[in-house]
């Protein structure tokens, strides 16, 4: 089989109503000014998405396409770029996703993950789809050759919303616990 992922017709005539158990991807990254008909799709599976003219950001699209195609209960997980775990603009996306989900772990990867050749900051996102409503979000990072878990914690939904990446909220809860202590100032 093969179709144009970015034309929601030819998917659809490709793959019909068909659903998954389980979407797993590493999506494109990167943004394309696509049809009128995708940025309808990606406005439909994803209200409050903000949208620049007729650019889309085509790893969302395929995010967001897949997870409508997940059967529940379900499971997905992607590679995902930065942009994903942190923009502000994808503050919708997110919640949409935690809203959504039973569970959501998102985990920092090495930064030469792909190459050592290269270096790109990428996120593992595994969202778990069921019966119950996720009432936390795990946080993390992987490290070594055998990609192990190094570190995680547990962040409330709203923390979650505003970002995903485990560096941020490490840096929020260090910020903070400087503040409370008198005489402390920060180059915040």
């Amino acid at each position: 089989m093969q179709g144009d992922a970015l034309d929601p017709q030819a998917l659809h005539a490709l793959l019909g109503d068909q659903l998954f158990d389980r979407v797993t991807a590493n999506p494109p990254y990167g943004i394309a000014a696509l049809a009128v008909e995708t940025q309808a799709r990606l406005a439909a599976l994803c209200p409050g998405i903000e949208q620049v003219k007729n650019w889309v950001q085509l790893d969302l699209f395929f995010i967001l396409e897949s997870l409508a195609r997940l059967r529940r209960p379900g499971e997905a997980a992607f590679i995902i770029a930065a942009p994903m775990a942190e923009d502000a603009r994808l503050m919708a996306f997110r919640r949409a996703l935690v809203g959504a989900a039973s569970e959501v772990e998102c985990y920092e990867l090495p930064a030469t993950v792909f190459d050592n050749k290269a270096e790109v900051q990428s996120y593992m996102l595994i969202a778990r789809f069921g019966q119950t409503r996720c009432k936390e979000v795990t946080v993390g990072r992987i490290a070594g050759p055998d990609l192990a878990v190094l570190e995680r914690r547990l962040i409330n939904l709203d923390a979650a919303v505003e970002r995903l990446d485990i560096a941020f909220h490490e840096f929020t809860e260090l910020d903070e616990t400087l503040r409370r202590q008198a005489g402390s100032s920060t180059l915040r």
